[in-house]
């Protein structure tokens, strides 16, 4: 494997604390979102090439890519770009 990254929502649980009464504004946000992009690149030799079919190929495909658009909140509204830009930028826009 040469690379393999995974990036996630950022309305999603990953990396936050679980919300709690005291701390009800640090997670504000967390939606609980499953949107994904996971990218794999495998690298080819003459045993990968053995083991798996897709890199056997003429030309070996050597990129996996998962992409998982299913949010559970709004993409577009300007309350949710508002979280993450100030409020001035974001009325703007819309």
């Amino acid at each position: 494997m040469i690379l393999h990254k995974w990036w996630v929502c950022h309305h999603g649980r990953r990396n936050k604390e679980r919300m709690t009464t005291e701390r009800a504004a640090v997670s504000k946000k967390t939606t609980d979102c499953p949107a994904s992009l996971d990218i794999k690149i495998k690298l080819v030799t003459k045993m990968t090439k053995f083991r798996d079919f897709y890199l056997r190929r003429d030309p070996p495909l050597c990129a996996v890519i998962t992409v998982h658009l299913n949010h559970n909140h709004s993409v577009t509204a300007a309350d949710v770009i508002g979280l993450e830009l100030n409020q001035y930028k974001s009325n703007q826009r819309f």
